[in-house]
């Protein structure tokens, strides 16, 4: 039997639902945000050269900041590497910038406006290789002793490292080597007829080197861990480098199935202290979530995450070692190892997690290590306030 409702009934009926429909609209008005408006403007972005990963990595991530920030013009500036990249950003002549840890470690020892760099990512390791004709008599750094070498463009993060790893194996970079200004836009042209050898620092693989795989061959000289070791002993900024091996699946033509002995540097990405939150807030973001599309063509950046776990603040270990000692140096290798000395579950790449810490130590972990405290890993420098405010948006 059909049941009608008397007309103030239905009126009422029709009342109520209206009032519930605005009560939900408000609702969700509340709980979802406002679309907000892109940041607009210019910035420039020094990367490198553009045989370089620098310059693919910052040119892929100009059409992904398209993508979120049409309004948003980016102009990219190429460079020597990252000592001038550093010098650039520091001093005003660029607004972001991809840098190894060691040469902003430098930078920051004198460098004009040193104090305004800031830290927005860890992005992926520079991996040295030192390069020589297939058929060469050089089999170690030591062997260089007289040759013809490529150690990077003046300003680069190549002859820094360059330079360094020559004085660890007892050569005198102008006195016992001939050394030649070559990156990797000239210096694999020139190997074997003026040079030979060339030293290049970059992401793996380096596009420069892998299209000369398609017609010439060569090899790598590997860097043994005993000579990083005496790198370490010249201080300063050699505390950022590690021993490693470049995979074998690098470049598998050259390397046929054998992983290379050598050294890698972290790479961040970096701005000033004045360069707007908001802006830096939805680089950040960007750069986060364009990891895969970027990856698929420059495969180092598929390194690139939040480098951070979940954990309760109060839980985070920071930088405190076994009874409330500080490790010995911020390296982030160095410090895990410390804590596993002492039985204390740490995850490289950033967060360090403890099964149980004082809440009372919080604060001293913050004043000590903020930059492990907030999950993301920028040492040397501090974490800029725009992508703080994204990382800390997105912590698990």
């Amino acid at each position: 039997m059909s049941k009608l409702f008397p007309r103030t009934g239905r009126r009422r009926l029709l009342q109520s639902a209206a009032v519930g429909v605005v009560a939900l609209g408000l609702l969700l008005w509340w709980l979802l945000p406002l679309e907000e408006e892109p940041p607009r403007g210019t910035v420039t972005f020094s990367t490198g050269t553009r045989a370089g990963v620098y310059y693919e990595y910052g040119d892929r991530l100009r059409k992904e900041l398209a993508k979120d920030m049409p309004g948003l013009k980016v102009e990219l500036l190429t460079s020597d590497g990252s000592q001038e990249n550093v010098a650039r950003v520091a001093t005003g002549k660029a607004d972001f910038t991809i840098a190894a840890a060691d040469a902003v470690e430098t930078y920051k020892l004198g460098g004009e406006g040193a104090d305004r760099l800031r830290g927005v990512a860890r992005l992926y390791d520079d991996y040295v290789q030192l390069v020589v004709p297939p058929h060469s008599e050089i089999e170690s750094v030591a062997d260089l002793r007289g040759k013809r070498v490529a150690i990077g463009l003046p300003d680069s993060g190549v002859r820094l490292i360059a330079t360094r790893l020559l004085k660890a194996a007892g050569i005198d970079p102008e006195k016992d080597i001939t050394p030649y200004p070559d990156g990797i836009d000239t210096g694999p042209r020139k190997l074997g007829t003026k040079l030979d050898a060339f030293f290049w620092s970059g992401g793996l693989p380096t596009d420069g080197l892998r299209k000369l795989t398609r017609t010439d061959s060569f090899r790598f000289i590997p860097i043994a861990p005993d000579l990083v070791a005496k790198l370490h002993k010249q201080r300063a900024a050699t505390r950022y480098y590690r021993a490693t091996n470049m995979p074998e699946s690098a470049y598998p033509t050259i390397q046929m199935g054998q992983a290379v002995p050598t050294l890698a540097v972290s790479n961040l990405l970096i701005t000033r202290t004045d360069m707007d939150p908001r802006l830096t807030e939805w680089l950040t973001r960007t750069v986060i979530k364009s990891r895969d599309r970027i990856g698929a063509h420059v495969h180092s950046a598929q390194l690139v995450d939040l480098r951070t776990a979940a954990a309760d603040a109060a839980r985070i270990l920071g930088a405190l070692g076994a009874g409330g000692l500080l490790p010995p140096g911020p390296d982030v290798l160095a410090t895990v190892e410390f804590l596993g000395e002492h039985g204390i579950p740490a995850l490289p790449g950033g967060r360090y997690l403890a099964q149980a810490v004082d809440p009372a130590d919080h604060a001293r972990v913050l004043a000590a290590r903020p930059e492990l405290v907030d999950g993301i890993y920028t040492d040397p420098l501090t974490l800029h306030e725009g992508a703080r405010r994204y990382y800390r948006s997105v912590k698990p």
